[in-house]
């Protein structure tokens, strides 16, 4: 029995450029997949790429790779889910 992926992330890379000759590369060579049922936990010190990999799957900022959706509504879970959450 195959499982259906819901979002597959090939080889994303994203760079941030603060003058014409100078670029800070926020994520690079991140590739996944995420199956129907499961659960991704995204773990690292702050600065280290979690929230420009949320928004660049959500295609909120450039990047480069390939991300495709297999889901009707991809959406982010904010850092207080308290608060982002219907209880």
């Amino acid at each position: 029995m195959s499982q259906e992926v819901l979002l597959s992330v090939k080889d994303l890379r994203t760079e941030f450029f603060s003058s014409k000759t100078s670029s800070v590369t926020a994520i690079k060579d991140v590739s996944f997949d995420m199956y129907r049922g499961e659960v991704l936990g995204l773990v690292g010190e702050s600065g280290s790429g979690k929230s420009t990999l949320a928004k660049s799957i959500l295609g909120m900022t450039e990047y480069q790779g390939e991300i495709v959706h297999h889901s009707r509504r991809p959406q982010m879970v904010f850092q207080d889910p308290y608060s982002s959450l219907n209880p």
